[in-house]
């Protein structure tokens, strides 16, 4: 009998023997799968010494014999129409293996398709390895020789009159006209009709919304008017137009209308007696983390529609000139910072191109911290840009200051930070000197911090306000620039009738605006002198108990009351200057710990102040108390401490190469001495509770020089001081004597209690100057063992931070990291939480106490 050879089925793999070697080569049927298959010749066949020959019953048994153990059992039945089946192929021709041939250790595995077939199995990865090569040769045809004519066009269309970027020197700004609208005088109604709002601002507040229909560029522009107080009849104000920063510089920027809180860019101005303008920019993306690309592309191509923003600036300048009231006309300035001052400069390099005559006139051009050469700006992340706008790189080159400059015709304030992070102090710098160069009236301020927004507010700011003075009362024009080929003539030709009565024209105008110069230098002049009180007349402080606020600043304190105990000193500073005759300025307090209002007078004081403040629109933000006030006579020496005020600065850091412990104090001493408002002798330092205490006799100049003198010495502080009221003065100068205990003396300028555990702790921060508020939020808090880090919370919309603290909370170093992180204009609150109850005591804890 012969010895079965093993076979597999190659569909099913189970496994057969057969008995007849010319079974190799046929297509038979399995009897599990039923599928056929043809059998394969093995490699070697194994020999065997004893054969037994027996007659098979059926054809499928010639060729299957018993299945091995681990085959699949197939009953004997099911092989009754293989017959049928089976092909009739060639029979295995070749000789058998020889039977000395000893078989191979490992059975050799059995090729389940034929030759074709695995000559095949490889076409599909051929095809599509040829579908790949043939589709990267057709893209390098196309970037080679198809030009591009798609999408650019049609933004070039929008910014050129359909000409090509590339060719384009500058931007192309169409016929612009004066937007009707109305100011709110009596009778006067519709919708385009400045309204006035309540804000915490010291000036009044004018709002209005242009709808797109009535606009050159489609597109709904807001307008928000400031108003300084106590504006005589008949008296005209200098104006500053403020765009908003914070764009792209491929975007526009929105302003918002609801809010009431003071903004930091504007109120410096109002304060200095100058009327504000802000406006919208065309081409608002909203949260740029959720901004889908073709968002961003739409928002894009409003902006280029605007001219850069160029065109909304015109618009404001329109309204500042034609319809509010009260501005001089001579004296418009624009002012912006960061991609606002991007803008700014732009407005100055196109305003005669978009001002044909002469009838309208910048004044002056303020740009803090401005991108006077986007491309560097933007040179990081252009790829991504390029993706969405695809001649980006055109735009921005038409669109930036350094490309235009020889088109200024007005004088030009600039400043920067040496250390700014986010737009380039030395291409300001450079652009400076170009300016100069070309003979243009110029001033570069430079600081020697590493901020981008704050030292704007703290030194820039200041110094341009001083800037616009001397514009306005220092009589400079900017002087026509000469050509080369201009020489003059040596005999004066007759003038025609037409021009003696132009020039003559000229001349009543230039007569008429120096003596309007002179009015405004005389009023700047009134102002200094109104602020110096005469050291020869008596002086009092009266303190009124406060017994409440009108509903809108009852419900602003809810929230940040230190916030809003400075708008209602700035409101109260307005009305009392009109209400009490003998007011000294700059001398009211507001004490929010113990509820008191007090002032500096001369003279006599109103018997019904309480009432005259009640029915005054500004003065009504406090409710005065009806009873008599304590009045207190004070010391009119300028060095003692009735006529000064009491100045606390937070530390943020007292650290360095600089820093001596044992000897800052005294440095910074001999060196405060040098101020003359400085008082000998105030300073005090607590390293513990982080804050620095003097007395100063004003506080106009003093906080920089403060600032700069304890940088000196290697202490960091906030140059904007809190102003203490006389009851909490004492507390601090009183700093190291035997009756005072520093580590527990409080800021008074916190109306909470100090820090305990759990306490919400909620900061409501006024501009956010980096790109990722949430992840700010969490690098500022992150590390902080007080924080309970799954308390946290972030709404970008209110502005607000809060978290729920487990131990007492280092109050510098949470301001110092919020800064660091850019979150600015912070106002820090606590709030008790609600106390859980108490749970009552079980059996099983009465038995274990």
């Amino acid at each position: 009998m012969i010895d079965p050879l093993l076979i597999k089925c190659p569909h099913c793999v189970a496994s057969f023997k057969i008995k007849n070697k010319s079974a190799f080569g046929k297509k038979v049927k399995c009897p599990k799968c039923e599928t056929p298959f043809v059998i394969p010749e093995p490699v070697s066949i194994k020999s065997s010494s004893s054969k037994k020959k027996s007659k098979p019953s059926t054809l499928a048994e010639e060729f299957f014999g018993e299945e091995s153990e681990s085959s699949f059992s197939v009953p004997d039945d099911e092989f009754d129409n293989w017959e049928a089946d089976l092909s009739n192929g060639p029979a295995d021709n070749r000789s058998p293996p020889k039977k000395n041939v000893r078989p191979p250790a490992i059975p050799p595995k059995i090729r389940s398709r034929t030759g074709s077939t695995q000559s095949n199995r490889f076409l599909p990865l051929i095809l599509v390895a040829g579908g790949i090569l043939l589709l990267f040769f057709t893209f390098i045809l196309i970037k080679v020789f198809v030009p591009r004519t798609t999408h650019p066009a049609a933004m070039r269309d929008q910014l050129a009159g359909g000409a090509d970027l590339s060719d384009a020197k500058k931007l192309n700004l169409p016929a612009v006209d004066h937007l009707e609208t109305n100011w709110p005088h009596q009778g006067v109604q519709g919708d385009q009709v400045f309204q006035e709002r309540q804000t915490a601002s010291s000036g009044k507040v004018y709002d209005l919304v242009c709808p797109g229909e009535k606009t050159a560029t489609g597109s709904t522009q807001k307008f928000k008017v400031y108003l300084p107080p106590n504006i005589p009849e008949n008296t005209q104000v200098p104006c500053v137009l403020v765009p908003p920063a914070g764009a792209t510089l491929l975007t526009g920027m929105d302003i918002e209308l609801n809010d009431v809180s003071l903004d930091s860019e504007h109120e410096p101005y109002i304060k200095a007696g100058f009327a504000v303008v802000t406006f919208s920019i065309d081409g608002y993306i909203g949260d740029i983390e959720n901004t889908t690309n073709d968002q961003f592309a739409a928002a894009h191509m409003k902006f280029r529609k605007s001219q850069a923003g160029i065109i909304n600036c015109i618009n404001a300048f329109l309204q500042a000139e034609e319809t509010v009231p009260g501005i001089d006309r001579d004296n418009i300035f624009i002012a912006g910072h960061s991609s606002a001052g991007t803008l700014s400069l732009l407005f100055a390099e196109y305003f005669t191109n978009a001002f044909q005559d002469n009838s309208h006139q910048l004044k002056g051009c303020l740009a803090y911290a401005p991108a006077v050469d986007p491309r560097g700006f933007f040179k990081e992340n252009l790829p991504i840009f390029k993706s969405i706008i695809p001649d980006v790189e055109e735009f921005i080159r038409v669109s930036a200051p350094v490309n235009y400059t020889e088109k200024i015709n007005c004088p030009v304030f600039l400043f920067h930070s040496v250390g700014d992070q986010v737009t380039s102090y030395s291409n300001t710098k450079i652009f400076a000197a170009q300016l100069q160069k070309q003979g243009i009236d110029v001033k570069f301020v430079s600081s020697s911090g590493f901020d981008h927004y704050q030292t704007m507010i703290d030194e820039g700011i200041p110094n341009g306000i001083r800037w616009i003075k001397e514009r306005i009362t220092g009589q400079q024009r900017p002087q026509p620039r000469s050509t080369p080929d201009s020489t003059p003539n040596t005999t004066p030709k007759a003038l025609p009738d037409s021009m003696v009565e132009i020039n003559k024209k000229i001349r009543e105008q230039r007569e008429a605006s120096r003596a309007r110069i002179e009015k405004m230098k005389m009023r700047f002049q009134n102002q200094e002198f109104k602020d110096k009180p005469d050291p020869s007349i008596p002086q009092q402080r009266v303190i009124f108990k406060v017994t409440g606020y009108n509903d809108f600043y009852t419900n602003a304190m809810k929230s940040q009351p230190a916030f809003w105990a400075k708008s209602i000193e700035d409101k109260m500073e307005i009305s009392l200057e009109r209400l009490v005759a003998g007011y000294i300025k700059k001398s009211v307090r507001l004490d929010l710990q113990n509820q008191l209002l007090s002032f500096k007078f001369t003279g006599k004081l109103p018997e019904d102040l309480p009432q005259l403040c009640a029915q005054d629109n500004m003065a009504n933000a406090v409710t005065l108390d009806r009873d008599p006030p304590v009045i207190k006579k004070i010391n009119n020496d300028p060095n003692s401490s009735d006529s000064s005020q009491g100045l606390l600065f937070k530390i943020f850091s007292a650290n360095g190469i600089r820093f001596d412990k044992n000897n800052a104090a005294r440095i910074a001493e001999i060196k405060l001495k040098q101020l003359d408002r400085y008082i000998p002798g105030s300073l005090k330092i607590n390293y513990e509770d982080k804050w620095v205490f003097i007395r100063a006799t004003g506080d106009k100049e003093i906080n920089y020089q403060v600032n700069n003198i304890l940088s000196g010495v290697g202490i960091s502080i906030d140059s904007t001081p809190t102003r203490l009221t006389p009851e909490n003065i004492t507390k601090y100068e009183n700093y190291g004597a035997a009756t005072a205990n520093p580590s527990k003396m409080s800021n008074p300028a916190s109306t909470a209690s100090p820090s305990k555990p759990s306490q919400k702790y909620v900061i409501l921060y006024g501009v956010y100057g980096g790109d990722d508020a949430k992840e700010s939020v969490q690098r500022s808090l992150k590390g902080f063992v007080w924080v309970d880090q799954k308390s946290i919370q972030f709404n970008p919309h209110k502005k607000e931070i809060s978290f729920t603290n487990r131990s007492p909370v280092d109050m510098g170093a949470l301001e110092r990291a919020l800064t660091r992180n850019k979150f600015y204009q912070l106002a820090i609150s606590q709030e008790a939480l609600p106390e859980k109850p108490t749970e009552p005591e079980t059996k099983e804890k009465a038995a274990i106490n």
